[in-house]
């Protein structure tokens, strides 16, 4: 579900998982479903930015060319289409958070 990849880790992408899931789900199902799903996004997330180093050049350029980059005003601007443009590069998975 493209929402679900796209939301962030942690609470956004539990609480949409959560949101989707039947309201008469044993309690107990329903966070082993939510903690499954979550740990399979993350890992398919951490396998689709692991090459990303090889590509910063070409992703780099790309971006510079992005209209919504390139219209962007602000740096908190430039950061959202920046995230916007790798999602879209990820096949709908949000950047992993930086630790």
């Amino acid at each position: 579900m493209p929402e679900f990849r796209a939301a962030k880790p942690g609470g956004a992408r539990k609480r949409f998982a959560r949101s989707h899931l039947p309201a008469d789900l044993d309690e107990q199902v329903r966070w082993e479903a939510i903690r499954t799903a979550c740990d399979r996004a993350d890992e398919l997330t951490q396998q689709r930015y692991a090459g990303i180093g090889d590509q910063y050049d070409e992703l780099a350029a790309d971006l510079l060319t992005d209209p919504a980059y390139q219209q962007a005003g602000s740096v908190g601007v430039r950061k959202q289409a920046a995230e916007q443009f790798l999602t879209a590069w990820a096949d709908g998975f949000v950047p992993p958070l930086s630790r």
